[in-house]
């Protein structure tokens, strides 16, 4: 026979049945009537900018798009509740957000002031907020310099807490950066605050990139969604249907739209090299972006010239063979329909194609290209040329698939061939392995990403100084622990550690000229506030 396991002894006493009623009432007071919590909304409405490019913006009919539209798209599928997704101006959407006509508002950053207001997510982007300024003007470098100018602001942008917490206060306000924008084209405004990637975007794609400059960043930010202040419960709603997005799903969406999925962390073996390899890796990237300049510039005139040459020799057959083949760049020449009539020897090593068998075949053929980022086709030049009848550069990241399956880094260019009547027949591109030299310059841009994070993140001091021992530039442990940027970079030390007598820095400018480099070398240093430590110091020449 099966025994039952003990269970506790209950005891029933009947009650009265007013009585009865009376507990029943009183029990679901305290307790509540389960199964009746609020049910989760069937629709919410998320406000934010609708120019800020590439996380959100319309293209040429007046469609959003972007990383956040997709993401929010994305949302939406996984959790069943729709998304009223209302992309405007920044400053309606803040108004509407904090008048209560919207659920959860994005594109945000998180400062001291709105988190009064709002109740923030976890970051997803960092974003960097430079100062743009004309090619005009000289020696803005920092927020300080920023006096005696009318700086160009987005209305309702955390850039003017930041301007105006550092008394500068001559703004003027746009509705948004591609008005901000537009303004500095027409010289309306010659300096303006606006974050990194949207300034990027909206100078090259007005074509005025090589008018501007720009700062390190003043500050760097990090981008949000946020609720209203208190709302924990939609808060918490938001959060788990983000969470049900994969990591290789966010992977694809920032893929479509930066081209490359995002790198970040610190390489950990990176602190032993120190400050030398630092200052290295940044005067070699230096380099590479004037070689590279200075390889565009050589690449678009070579190729201008031999438009020239194969238009005057078209007719002559024996010596455009021996002007093609006297160039070490690649060359292919086609006929206005894209098919191919001439291949140098440098061509045909790259492209894997001999000139007998890539004779008449169309350029699309012999000539494959990808972005190598994306590995999306590359718009053919041929047809390129053809419609704006001018020399035209192809984009960064452009990969030679060789007929063999080799794949080579190429710069490149094409031009019109014209008739002595001016009429184009025929094309000359002109490209060069870049292979290595790209390599280098994409691992010396990760290397210097990874630097700049370890000059953020560590506890040390880093600096350089010139000839003259001046302040040139410093890490921000260096900036916090001594004196304000503005009042150090251009001095030199002695100058700045004004609690030491004339006889101690003499002594101590003898000992770094008796050993430098040196390693440990102990001697003292004032935080510029009264207090003098002596601390143990490396260095090394540039």
């Amino acid at each position: 026979m099966l025994e039952c396991p003990l269970a506790p002894t209950v005891r029933i006493m009947r009650l009265p049945s007013s009585l009865d009623r009376l507990l029943v009432l009183l029990l679901l007071a305290v307790v509540g009537i389960p199964g009746q919590a609020a049910p989760p909304p069937t629709s919410i409405k998320v406000v934010l900018d609708d120019n800020y490019p590439p996380y959100v913006f319309r293209d040429s009919d007046g469609h959003v798009q972007g990383i956040l539209k997709d993401f929010w798209d994305l949302w939406q599928k996984r959790t069943g509740i729709a998304v009223d997704f209302q992309p405007m101006d920044w400053s309606k959407a803040r108004a509407i957000m904090e008048s209560g006509q919207a659920d959860v508002i994005d594109t945000i950053f998180e400062t001291e002031e709105r988190r009064k207001t709002y109740d923030f997510s976890q970051p997803y982007a960092t974003i960097e907020v430079p100062i743009f300024f004309h090619q005009s003007i000289s020696g803005i470098t920092d927020v300080t310099s920023l006096k005696g100018f009318t700086v160009g602001v987005k209305e309702g942008d955390a850039c003017i807490d930041f301007l105006k917490a550092h008394n500068i206060t001559e703004l003027k306000r746009y509705a948004s950066y591609e008005a901000q924008v537009k303004a500095a084209i027409r010289q309306e405004i010659r300096v303006l605050c606006i974050d990194k990637p949207p300034a990027f975007y909206f100078f090259n794609r007005e074509g005025a990139a090589d008018a501007f400059r720009h700062t390190a960043p003043l500050y760097i930010g990090d981008f949000h969604w946020a609720v209203t202040k208190g709302r924990t419960d939609l808060k918490r709603l938001v959060e788990e249907g983000f969470s049900r997005i994969t990591e290789d799903e966010r992977a694809a969406i920032e893929a479509r739209w930066l081209g490359e999925k995002l790198a970040a962390g610190v390489w950990p073996g990176v602190v032993r090299y120190g400050p030398p390899v630092l200052l290295g890796v940044i005067l070699v990237i230096a380099s590479l972006v004037a070689w590279n300049w200075a390889l565009r510039r050589r690449v678009g005139a070579r190729t201008r010239d031999l438009s020239k040459a194969v238009g005057e020799l078209r007719e002559s057959e024996e010596n455009l063979a021996i002007t093609l083949h006297s160039i070490g760049d690649a060359v292919i020449a086609t006929d206005p329909a894209g098919r191919v009539t001439r291949m140098n020897l440098a061509a045909e090593r790259l492209s894997g194609w001999p000139l007998a068998e890539a004779i008449d075949r169309p350029l699309t053929e012999v000539f494959r290209t990808i972005n190598g980022a994306t590995r999306e086709p590359v718009p053919d030049p041929v047809h390129r040329v053809m419609a704006c009848g001018e020399v035209v550069g192809l984009a960064q990241h452009t990969t030679l698939l060789a007929r063999g399956g080799q794949e080579f880094q190429i710069a490149d260019s094409a031009a019109p061939i014209r008739s002595a009547d001016g009429r184009i027949v025929g094309v000359v591109l002109v490209f060069s392995d870049v292979t290595e030299k790209y390599r280098m310059e994409e691992a010396l841009k990760k290397s210097e990403k990874r630097f700049q994070a370890l000059s953020t993140m560590s506890s040390d001091w880093f600096w350089q100084q010139d000839e003259q021992f001046r302040f040139t530039e410093f890490s921000g442990a260096f900036a916090s622990g001594f004196t304000p940027p503005a009042d150090t970079l251009g001095k030199t030390r002695w100058e700045l550690n004004i609690n030491l007598t004339p006889e101690q820095w003499a002594a101590h400018r003898a000992i770094l000229n008796a050993h430098f480099p040196f390693k440990d070398l102990e001697y003292p240093i004032s935080d510029g506030h009264g207090e003098v430590r002596w601390y143990g110091v490396s260095g090394e020449p540039l």
